[in-house]
């Protein structure tokens, strides 16, 4: 029951962040146009190339893309987190 639960509650957070996922704005900046970033950072590696694109949008000064970037990373770097901890320390 507990996992049903929980697996509920993170598709609810999935589907209220889906317009910050979608984003309001098409990014067309491919990767040559941004250039390479580096930025290590202490979130899910999973989300570690998605960091450094938004920092690239950032420096490139298209920030309406690049906060939508920060807000995907932000959000999936939570779902990861949340996935983590159920698996962890919620038995099945």
């Amino acid at each position: 029951m507990v996992g049903s639960s929980f697996r509920s509650t993170l598709a609810a957070i999935g589907f209220a962040a889906s317009p910050a996922l979608a984003g309001a704005q098409h990014d067309t900046h491919d990767k040559a146009a941004l250039g390479t970033v580096r930025f290590p950072v202490s979130c899910a590696p999973a989300v570690q190339a998605g960091f450094n694109r938004a920092v690239a949008l950032l420096h490139h000064m298209t920030y309406p893309q690049a906060r939508t970037a920060f807000q995907k990373v932000a959000t999936t770097d939570l779902l990861l987190l949340f996935s983590k901890i159920h698996d962890e320390y919620i038995p099945s």
